[in-house]
């Protein structure tokens, strides 16, 4: 697997994206996955939209922050983008609306997506080649809810789980995550 990290503190949403896409190592078009980290700086629907139009091949998955970790370290008001490249990965993304009330109207999701990536969901060997990343709402309290219906889902308390809340720079009004879906593409680490 291969993954490239880059960061800008360009405003104007076009100039923040050519400047990532500049210092990649290939062509947008061939990766498999990208993860954006945003200040609330930015409109986030349209940077999500831009940046799956130029990833279009990719599984993207983004959320707002309270700043953004790089490969220059800690910054606030930047766009950070992880684009990977691996042909022996699969990634599957998704969101659980209402989080905070009623997080097993979702099971079924979870279920799909990890059926998505190949993951067994009753095997004690599903940690073993695979992981899970959250971004949750860091406003709706609802990460120990999640974690334990994933838990009772996954059934193996070694599956990895990694992420953390989105933010809105510290206004605390409206954090957003959004998975961009690819259809057409199976994957084996998947994002809730």
């Amino acid at each position: 697997m291969k993954q490239e990290v880059y960061q800008t503190s360009l405003k104007d949403i076009d100039s923040a994206i050519a400047e990532i896409t500049s210092k990649l190592a290939k062509s947008p078009s061939q990766y498999d996955a990208v993860i954006f980290f945003a200040s609330a700086d930015y409109d986030f629907p349209k940077l999500a939209s831009k940046i799956k139009n130029v990833f279009s091949k990719a599984e993207v998955i983004g959320t707002s922050t309270s700043g953004e970790i790089s490969e220059s370290g800690f910054k606030k008001r930047s766009l950070v983008v992880s684009a990977v490249s691996c042909n022996k990965t699969r990634f599957s993304g998704l969101i659980i609306d209402n989080v905070d009330k009623f997080p097993i109207i979702d099971k079924s999701k979870i279920e799909a997506a990890a059926a998505k990536c190949g993951i067994a969901i009753n095997s004690a060997a599903s940690h073993k080649d695979a992981f899970a990343l959250t971004f949750i709402n860091g406003l709706c309290n609802a990460e120990e809810a999640l974690l334990a219906l994933f838990y009772a889902i996954i059934k193996n308390d070694q599956f990895l789980i990694a992420g953390g809340s989105a933010g809105d720079d510290l206004q605390f009004k409206k954090p957003m995550s959004v998975i961009m879906e690819r259809r057409s593409q199976t994957v084996r680490l998947f994002y809730l």
